[in-house]
């Protein structure tokens, strides 16, 4: 059989990536990287579900779908009927395509969606959206093999398993341990091949015209999937108005896009216990709640209307969040404030850890006044080119997005918007100054 993730792979063409790229919002490179990676994982968690024998009924089920009354490729182009209503009603496509993923994540599909998510720097729901679009691809390239080439479940699982070298140099090796294909990648095949029936799926000797026709139906299915996910933005700002006095190391420094402060090296893992204390005294201190702010001098605890008691700093985001919540004023498009204890692993998109209790802080504060939505702006200095600007700032509110919606905020409170180098608070002609342009601001936009 030719290498299967090639030919997931090669069904997306550059046309069919901008087209991705439109109906999501975010660069064709992203859409291009996030399916890079979806790809593979589907197909090694299949088949790592094939290589235990414990798993045998999961893989039934799975090939209960693919031999299912799934509607061909060609009723889908030639019928735009099929595709109103693929998802809607119990024998859908969309719908088995869920239960096929249902069936390989189980309650770890939240968890490789926010993998997947941040791997690819988009929007979470984006991702929810491309890994159903891949599975629908997957769903169609083995059930057009199982239909033609008839075969069990254990015979499958031995075929996947032949394509494992394929699959785990497929996936990134960031992705590997976070997606626990790991141990998947140095285990040698536990299926009996004695057991195994010998009409084995044959490869299809027209792989050119499957790769094409996938192709068309993951477009096609991403223009119906992906509808949803234009968001409307504030678009005024004014850079001067509330942002808290930040003393900001390096933590929201990237390589290739800013300037690097003379201030930290590379962080070191720390507990967030630890990190929220004081500032490490190590030689490798990582980024710490002290590097951030200057202005949290004392601590408060506060009752949350739901009960919720929230010890804070006192003069801190949270506590100005609060202000602009419950004072009796509509909302403005120019009250921003800046996350003061939020930060940026060095040289990466991902928060320090001492940015999850500032953010657990405003998931809380969320949870308590439930109409409130918040617009998440991401902000960079004026090193390296506008455009990359532009795309990091952007990566990094979606990131900082993606984990308030773990924390159980619902994503349709929360918009995001990168504004690069755009809206200094201060003099990008010094190095503290770029520091203090590096980061997250939140603007309320209902309450």
């Amino acid at each position: 059989m030719n290498n299967i993730v090639e030919q997931l792979k090669n069904a997306i063409s550059p046309d069919m990536l901008k087209t991705l790229a439109a109906e999501l919002h975010v660069p064709a490179e992203s859409i291009s990287k996030t399916l890079d990676g979806i790809f593979p994982s589907l197909i090694g968690h299949i088949a790592k579900i094939g290589d235990n024998a414990a798993n045998s009924g999961v893989m039934n089920q799975l090939m209960d779908i693919l031999k299912s009354d799934i509607p061909s490729i060609n009723d889908i182009i030639h019928n735009p009927a099929n595709l109103k209503n693929m998802f809607s009603g119990s024998d859908s496509l969309g719908q088995k395509a869920e239960k096929f993923i249902s069936l390989i994540f189980g309650n770890k599909l939240n968890e490789f969606t926010s993998t997947i998510a941040n791997y690819g720097n988009i929007e979470k729901n984006s991702a929810s959206s491309l890994i159903k679009v891949a599975t629908i691809a997957v769903i169609s390239l083995l059930a057009k093999l199982v239909k033609q080439n008839p075969t069990s479940p254990m015979a499958l699982a031995s075929l996947l398993y032949s394509q494992k070298n394929n699959i785990i140099s497929a996936i990134p090796k960031s992705l590997l341990t976070p997606l626990g294909l790991d141990k998947f990648a140095n285990s040698t095949n536990k299926i009996d091949s004695n057991k195994v029936e010998t009409n084995q799926i044959k490869p299809h000797k027209r792989a050119i015209i499957t790769n094409i026709l996938l192709g068309i139906i993951i477009v096609g299915m991403a223009m119906l999937l992906l509808r949803h996910c234009t968001n409307k933005h504030v678009e005024q700002h004014n850079p001067t108005s509330n942002h808290t006095n930040q003393n900001l190391t390096d933590s929201m420094y990237d390589p290739k896009y800013d300037a690097k402060p003379q201030l930290a090296t590379e962080p070191t893992k720390q507990s967030t216990d630890e990190i929220k204390q004081a500032v490490d005294s190590s030689s490798n201190p990582t980024v710490t709640t002290s590097n951030l702010s200057s202005n949290n001098d004392g601590m408060t605890t506060l009752i949350l209307p739901n009960n919720v008691n929230l010890t804070i700093p006192e003069n801190s985001t949270e506590s100005k969040l609060l202000a602009i919540i419950k004072e009796d004023k509509p909302v403005v498009n120019d009250n921003w404030l800046s996350l003061d204890r939020l930060g940026f692993n060095t040289g990466s998109i991902n928060l320090s850890p001492a940015s999850q209790q500032q953010l657990s802080n405003i998931a809380q504060i969320l949870n308590a006044y439930p109409k409130v939505k918040l617009l998440i702006g991401g902000y960079t200095d004026n090193v390296g080119q506008d455009d990359d600007n532009l795309l990091l700032s952007h990566q990094r509110a979606n990131i900082v997005k993606n984990n308030l919606i773990d924390l159980g905020i619902a994503s349709d409170r929360l918009q995001v918007k990168g504004y690069g180098n755009a809206h200094a608070i201060e003099n990008n002609n010094t190095e503290e100054g770029r520091a203090h342009n590096r980061r997250i601001d939140i603007l309320v936009t209902d309450k």
